[in-house]
């Protein structure tokens, strides 16, 4: 008899995200930036922190994240992508609830700040983009933690045949994109890596008046039917990690 696996999606979640950037950059990008406890510029959006850690010579992009997951405890790579674990809170377990990202060991809305609002209308994380040379082995390495995988899509970029596999820890969705069907080499050898981050928004019309136009699109529609997506010029702010942002409003 085949024992099935627990589906940890809910209360597996992303803490916060090591950025190589600088916290001036993400200012004027329209972020609001505070200090964390341990003195680190952060960005907080949502339950997501962005800790902004500077650039280090190439050392640019999302460098490392931390992860609620059962399974895991301490700091191991995931399929290549430097990873800190730490057990979700009890009450997480019990009841579904992301934990907070200032203390991980409670929930999220006790015992810390609710994030600041951000100028630019940004206000939570919607997806975070991994990209693989292997997609099936990247998919494999991030069940193991409990979470499946909620579909396969086939699809292009220009043309270029592109697969998409989508996960959901907590809110947030996890988009692992590769551009072929196998490299055949472990982690150690071609490695996951982070692409970008997508972030849900009040308004897309607030944040390219936020911004101006030289610093995010227009709003065009989104591959999600009834909502709306534009890019923010990352490289105008000097902001090393691909942005896009959406809203839910379709355009008529």
């Amino acid at each position: 008899m085949t024992t099935r696996q627990p589906d940890r999606s809910r209360t597996t979640r992303v803490l916060s995200l090591d950025v190589g950037d600088r916290a001036d950059a993400w200012a004027d990008a329209g972020f609001t930036v505070t200090v964390a406890a341990d003195g680190t510029d952060e960005v907080r959006i949502g339950d997501v922190a962005l800790r902004l850690l500077g650039p280090a010579g190439d050392r640019r992009g999302i460098l490392a994240w931390t992860l609620a997951a059962i399974g895991g405890d301490g700091r191991h790579d995931l399929d290549g992508l430097p990873t800190t674990f730490v057990r979700p809170a009890p009450a997480a377990l019990d009841a579904g609830t992301p934990t907070n990202p200032t203390d991980p060991t409670v929930p999220a809305g006790t015992g810390g700040d609710a994030a600041p609002a951000h100028p630019n209308g940004i206000v939570a994380v919607d997806h975070v983009v991994v990209a693989t040379p292997d997609l099936e082995r990247t998919v494999l390495a991030i069940s193991a933690l409990g979470v499946p995988c909620r579909r396969i899509r086939d699809a292009t970029t220009g043309d270029r045949p592109l697969r998409q596999g989508f996960f959901k820890f907590g809110p947030v969705t996890i988009e692992v994109v590769s551009d072929d069907r196998g490299a055949g080499l472990d982690a150690t050898e071609a490695p996951a890596t982070w692409f970008g981050l997508a972030f849900d928004a009040t308004d897309l019309a607030v944040t390219r008046a936020a911004l101006g136009p030289d610093g995010c699109s227009e709003a065009r529609p989104a591959v999600q039917a009834g909502r709306r997506i534009a890019t923010l010029r990352h490289r105008r702010f000097d902001i090393s990690v691909p942005l896009a942002a959406l809203d839910h409003r379709p355009d008529p």
